[in-house]
């Protein structure tokens, strides 16, 4: 009884040393690759797009005590909530913040935010290891096999691929510790809920659809109550993140196809061939290893196919498996007795079903994972899944099939887990030799993956993100521009660059204006209504995909539309309040992506055209051109009215209360005229002696807003009132209470567990 108790503690501690293994082997690899830069993770998207965006929503939780869901400094206004992708309404993006903005943190938001994934899903993907059965050496071994796989380190900067990195090592867990427990009828459902509040709908899909393929596996398996738990956690799941999914499907219409699901297809056998070749590291020696034309993203590195071994040896395994079969089968053949095949597969379907059907709990979760896995292989290899959800609505405005592979990832390594605790002998002592070798080469494959990763953007910074907001707005107040009352607008000299190719903080570009608090047209918005894009398209084109998520325009779009509608961009400039006009000067030597891609270059410099076709306009002119700085000329304009007008056209300064609450003092009644996009949720009312009154707000004819104070003057405050983003985050607050009562149930689990074996 006592070697019992104490054996049963040995196996407890073994377990939390595992945990404390893992999570220090965490820390070291993000240490190797990354040597905590305070923005490791800080290039293309996650700087340029995600950034501005998170980090002014989050300042606004500190002074204001609450969190904003809609942002004025971009595109005439823009809601950041409803599309998620901006994580306004994660959790865990309000606790990094938290963190990053500790005294002693060096960090950013988002660089925090991948290693809290990072941590956490190797803790829930050893425990999953635990219990399927392999011993605390295997499941450290296979943990390192799935923190070197490539497809996370090559697409590091979309943070939100990260959110696969977490959630399905925390799913297959809850599946796995549960088992027939009553929890298992709703604990599931709430790790989807917060799965959708975490920001990105396509996984929240992805991972909807490898729960119900989980469950419906083990219906299969004679387990019936699985078809209710299936249907409970659904209905939990949909229930406690209604608003924000009712949000994602209001968005989505104005998502169009403008990328295409059936984009980037990635083939098996290529697959297959490319998992195991360590391209981060051939590309650091300048070597190219590419078979069968494989193209993700138009990108012919690969280096998001790299799994190290774990491919290979699922493969292996399977084979090991199968191996009886398959001899049966190739005597029979080559005996040419292909019915007697037939007819014997046929006769031994019955008996295997009844041995799987025999197995062991964890036995029948692993053999849903494997249908899993192959059901997301065929989606992205644009197999018969593909097809069939490419004709569903929604989701077929999805993006990328290649994305896929951020859930194949995990579901590969946890198999190759299960085949190492089921293995043995030779079999088994080679496959951990390879897995050994595999992680050797994935560490150093990883960290060069990520170092080539950065390497496609030309980004040019030698400032720290705070440091741009420094340098922009003293660049800014230098210039004279008075952002806050009228709007700038960029113009890039080279087509098909996007213009995170260029010294992002020198000018206005994506959604940096909103870090400062500055007003622009420019705004990287996938969801955006083909009505608010033809508001300003005079000015930007929307025919282009630089300009068709409003990134910014050409110098040369911006001449050819004033030639062929000027009349069209005068009455654009002066409605949207269009001051100032920032032109690109640099060189093409200047950036070495326009010269390794062969863009064309302007034979023409735009820049005295466009100033001549203003000159020549009737009611906008050209009040200075200076240069901005070394990059960049302004051209200030005068002629255009400002962010908001009263009755007589005369400038009415505005303050920007926060992200979605804009102000300004009405000295007389009378109509007041704003260049934002009108919108049913925007709400305005006036202050009077502390009183808060509403006030008529309505349409214009160019979709701009008209206020009405009627009889009453004082301060009037215009802000965006949607109850379902409120909702929402009462939503994010309830499932974030539920989710810290799923962990705790876990840890009263494994308690009760723990006096099970020691009894």
């Amino acid at each position: 009884m006592v070697k019992s108790m104490m054996a049963g503690m040995r196996k407890h501690r073994r377990n939390s040393y595992g945990i404390i293994i893992v999570v220090l082997i965490s820390i070291l690899l993000l240490w190797i690759w990354t040597g905590f830069s305070e923005e490791a993770f800080l290039i293309d998207d996650n700087r340029t797009q995600w950034y501005p965006v998170i980090e002014k929503a989050y300042e606004d939780v500190l002074s204001e005590g609450r969190i904003y869901y809609y942002n004025f400094h971009q595109m005439k206004g823009m809601s950041i909530a409803e599309q998620g992708y901006y994580g306004v309404m994660n959790p865990f993006m309000l606790l990094s913040y938290s963190i990053a903005h500790c005294e002693r943190i060096q960090l950013s938001t988002i660089t925090i935010y991948i290693m809290i994934m990072f941590v956490l899903g190797n803790i829930f993907f050893y425990l999953a290891c635990k219990r399927v059965g392999c011993n605390d050496r295997i499941a450290v071994l296979v943990t390192l096999l799935y923190c070197t796989v490539g497809c996370f380190a090559t697409f590091y900067y979309w943070y939100y691929v990260y959110n696969n990195y977490f959630i399905i090592p925390l799913l297959l867990y809850a599946f796995l510790r549960f088992g027939e427990r009553r929890e298992g009828y709703f604990a599931y459902g709430i790790i989807l809920a917060l799965d959708l509040y975490m920001g990105n709908a396509q996984y929240a899909c992805y991972h909807y659809m490898f729960f119900c393929i989980l469950c419906m596996g083990l219906v299969f398996l004679k387990k019936y109550r699985y078809l209710l738990k299936m249907c409970t956690n659904v209905s939990v799941g949909v229930l406690l993140s209604l608003p924000m999914l009712l949000l994602l499907i209001e968005a989505s219409g104005d998502f169009g196809n403008k990328e295409g699901f059936m984009g980037y297809p990635v083939y098996l056998f290529s697959l297959l061939l490319h998992s195991f070749v360590p391209n981060g590291i051939l590309h650091k020696m300048h070597l190219e290893f590419t078979l069968l034309g494989t193209n993700v993203m138009s990108r012919r590195d690969n280096l998001a196919l790299y799994m190290g071994t774990s491919l290979l040896v699922v493969c292996v395994f399977a084979m090991t498996y199968l191996r009886t079969w398959i001899r049966k089968i190739e005597e029979e053949v080559v005996d040419n007795k292909i019915t007697k095949v037939l007819k014997n597969i046929w006769k031994t379907l019955p008996k295997a079903y009844q041995n799987l059907v025999a197995r062991s709990y964890e036995e029948q979760v692993m053999i849903g994972c494997v249908i899993a896995l192959l059901y997301f292989m065929s989606l992205m290899s644009g197999g018969i899944v593909a097809v069939i959800l490419s004709k569903m609505p929604v989701i077929q405005n999805f993006r990328y099939l290649f994305k896929a592979i951020f859930v194949i990832a995990p579901l590969v390594n946890l198999i190759v887990a299960f085949g190492l605790y089921k293995s043995k002998g030779k079999w088994k002592r080679a496959a951990i030799v390879l897995s050994v070798l595999s992680v050797c080469f994935s560490i150093c494959n990883t960290y060069y993956t990520i170092q080539e990763t950065k390497s496609l953007f030309d980004m040019r910074m030698d400032k720290t993100y705070a440091k741009e907001k420094k340098y922009t707005l003293d660049m800014l107040q230098k210039a004279g521009i008075d952002y806050q009352n009228y709007r700038t607008a960029t113009f890039l000299k080279y087509s098909g660059v996007n213009d995170e190719c260029f010294d992002y903080s020198k000018n206005l570009t994506r959604n940096f204006a909103t870090g400062i608090g500055a007003f622009a047209l420019s705004g990287y918005e996938i969801a955006t209504s083909a009505e608010r894009l033809e508001e300003f398209g005079a000015i930007y084109s929307t025919s282009e995909f630089l300009t068709v998520y409003c990134n910014a325009d050409t110098v040369e779009n911006l001449f050819f539309s004033m030639i062929e509608q000027s009349d069209a961009v005068q009455k654009q400039l002066i409605d949207n309040g269009v001051k100032y006009l920032i032109i690109d000067k640099s060189n093409a030597e200047q950036n070495h992506m326009v010269m390794q891609r062969g863009i064309s270059i302007p034979s023409s410099d735009y820049e005295e055209k466009i100033i001549k076709e203003i000159e020549a306009m009737p009611f906008v002119d050209v009040e200075g051109v200076s240069a901005l700085n070394e990059n960049y000329d302004l051209i200030e304009l005068s002629g255009v009215n400002s962010l908001c007008v009263d009755d007589s056209m005369k400038k009415v300064p505005i303050i920007a209360e926060n992200m979605q609450t804009l102000s300004f003092e009405a000295d007389k009644p009378g109509i007041y005229r704003m260049a934002f996009s009108y919108d049913s949720h925007l709400r305005a009312y006036i202050v009077e002696e502390g009183v808060k009154e509403s006030i008529t707000i309505r349409e214009a004819d160019n979709g701009t807003i008209l206020i009405d104070t009627s009889d009453m003057y004082g301060k009037v405050c215009l802000t965006y009132d949607d109850k379902l983003c409120k909702m929402g985050f009462v939503g994010e607050g309830m499932v974030s209470v539920f989710f810290l009562m799923v962990l705790l149930l876990f840890m009263r689990q494994e308690r009760v567990e723990k006096k099970q074996r020691i009894n």
